[in-house]
């Protein structure tokens, strides 16, 4: 039974990271973002090259 739940469990993770989803990322600018949004909360991807 231990094997059994190991093997099912390998399987759930091998497909669940399997599937690569598309996020809609915005193009434009910071102020053009907040334009756009209105009211809904902005999510912002950056990086620092320290």
């Amino acid at each position: 039974m231990k094997r059994y739940t190991s093997i099912v469990l390998s399987v759930l993770f091998i497909a669940a990271c399997g599937n690569k989803a598309e996020y809609p990322w915005f193009a434009g600018s910071f102020d053009d973002a907040k334009a756009n949004a209105g009211e809904k909360l902005i999510m912002l991807d950056f990086y620092a090259t320290w």
